[in-house]
This record gives structure tokens, C-alpha cells and sequence, in this order.
């Protein structure tokens, strides 16, 4: 995740050697390797650590407090300020409907995916799952979707 390249396959970890050891173990029953490309292309990016994570810190910062604003200004929807991810999990109680509802609600009308909170467990009812992964643009036009439902008006 700090590269931004989800679907690529590949990751690193930094912990105990007892903790690499027994995930090496299960790693290996699952995946046999990362292919090539993604090997190269996560050793072009933690060779460049420097120059690409600031620039992506900034880009997803400012997404996801776009978003923050924008879920702010949406009736029956609020949302705590964000913390350090490029997801939101804001409250959407006010509307009367589960987060499944809603979250398919969204879907159907907005054409926008979000996550039900019940995915995350009992306490994530309520609650909606937005990720801030895409342009400030798509970001707009989502919210200015969402905005238009009878529930956030």
C-alpha cells in the first residue's frame, strides 16, 4: 500500500524473525512468487522511496480530505476527520437504513460502490466504507451523485 500498487501482487514485511519464519509458511502454500514484472517494478519503487511516497502521501492526503469535506456537507451522512488512510467510514444512521441498504441504495441510484459497515463486524452497523483511491474529479462526481438521492437531501 505505500507504493499504491494494489493488484500487483507483491508486498514486503519488516518483523520478527519467529513472525517472517511461520508467515513464510503459509505464504508459501498460497503464492509462489510474485511475477517478474512486479518484482521490478517494487524494487524501482523502493529505490525511489524518497521521490514517490511524498508525492503519493499528498495526492491521497488531499483525496481523502476532499472527500471528508464533501461527506460533511451531505445531509444525514458525518464523518469523523480523517486519521492516516485513504478510507472514511462515515455514519449514516440518520437516513434509518442499515449500511447494507444504503450501501446498495448507493449503488442503484448514485452508481457509486461503497462497503456496508455489517462486513466489519456488529459495531460497523450504521456505517459505510468509502475508499478515496480515485481523482478528486471521480471523487466530485460520486458526491454530487450521492447528493442528488432522496436520503442525503
Amino acid at each position: 500500500k505505500d507504493y499504491a500498487m494494489t493488484g500487483w501482487r507483491i508486498g514486503y514485511l519488516i518483523a520478527p524473525d519467529y513472525l517472517v519464519d511461520a508467515m513464510e509458511k503459509v505464504n508459501e502454500n498460497n503464492v509462489f512468487t510474485a511475477p517478474s514484472v512486479s518484482q521490478r517494478a517494487m524494487l524501482h519503487a523502493i529505490r525511489n522511496r524518497k521521490i514517490i511516497q511524498p508525492k503519493l502521501f499528498n495526492i491521497f492526503k488531499e483525496r481523502v480530505f476532499y472527500t471528508y469535506d464533501r461527506i460533511c456537507q451531505t445531509k444525514n451522512m458525518s464523518v469523523l476527520p480523517p486519521r492516516g488512510t485513504f478510507y472514511l467510514f462515515p455514519n449514516i444512521k440518520k437516513t434509518g437504513l442499515s449500511s447494507q441498504e444504503v450501501s446498495m441504495k448507493i449503488l442503484d441510484e448514485a452508481h457509486v460502490l461503497t462497503i456496508p459497515g455489517s462486513g466489519f463486524g456488529s459495531s460497523g452497523e450504521g456505517y459505510i466504507r468509502i475508499a478515496c483511491t480515485v481523482g478528486i474529479d471521480k471523487l466530485g462526481e460520486a458526491f454530487d451523485r450521492i447528493n442528488k438521492m432522496d436520503i442525503f437531501r
